[in-house]
């Protein structure tokens, strides 16, 4: 009887160590986020700047998209017609029309929109909007903004005066075309879509912070 009582207790213990191994198996894992799908338009430039070129337009388009696709976390659609055509040539090539139809099938969650609204000669500020594809409706939208100081340079000068010659030492601002302002920004824009559209963790908080401080420092702004 005492031997019927070990094996009755060995064969609970048995059941409930399958029960568990069962159940751990059968527990969900952890779900990771599937990368969004996103299209990115021509940045536009609604500032007037005298130094933005038309080419500038799909220049920071790429530089958009390539931060967006580097960061692992979306699928970038290529919108441009050219590089459509080109597509749609290599794929008859090889694998016949109907392929590239069916590429074409992969449709953007959200339409990325970019403009330069504002510049100064370390400065410039774009206006940003995500645009629900499938609504139309703006997801999201920020000013986003990009700093860099000026670079200066002294240089000395000869200075013919009344028969005297003498050296005066100058200090030089270089002003040129922002490029370091404008990649600061354009960084910034990739970070804050990384936040919104798929970590959605604490760094949402993090960008209404800094959210709420450009807006304070803009209102300290004299503009007259």
């Amino acid at each position: 009887m005492k031997k019927f009582s070990s094996l009755k207790n060995l064969f609970i213990i048995f059941a409930t160590s399958g029960l568990t191994i069962f159940g751990t198996f059968n527990r969900p894992l952890y779900s990771i986020p599937e990368p969004i799908t996103v299209a990115v338009t021509k940045v536009l430039d609604r500032s007037n700047a005298p130094w933005f070129k038309k080419s500038f337009e799909d220049k920071f388009k790429t530089i958009l998209s390539t931060e967006l696709a580097s960061a692992g976390h979306f699928i970038v659609v290529e919108r441009d017609q050219e590089a459509l055509k080109e597509l749609r040539a290599e794929s008859s090539l090889f694998e016949g029309e109907e392929n590239f139809k069916e590429m074409e099938l992969l449709k953007p969650k959200y339409i990325i929109r970019a403009a330069l609204s504002d510049y100064e000669d370390n400065y410039v500020s774009f206006d940003l909007k995500v645009i629900n594809a499938k609504t139309a409706a703006i997801a999201y939208s920020r000013s986003i903004e990009g700093n860099v100081s000026n670079v200066s340079q002294k240089q000395s000068i000869k200075i013919n005066k009344n028969d005297f010659s003498f050296k005066e030492e100058v200090e030089i601002v270089k002003k040129t075309v922002p490029s370091r302002a404008i990649r600061s920004a354009i960084n910034e824009i990739a970070g804050y879509l990384d936040c919104v559209l798929y970590l959605k963790d604490e760094c949402i908080a993090e960008y209404e912070a800094k959210e709420e401080r450009r807006k304070r420092s803009n209102d300290a702004l004299d503009f007259f």
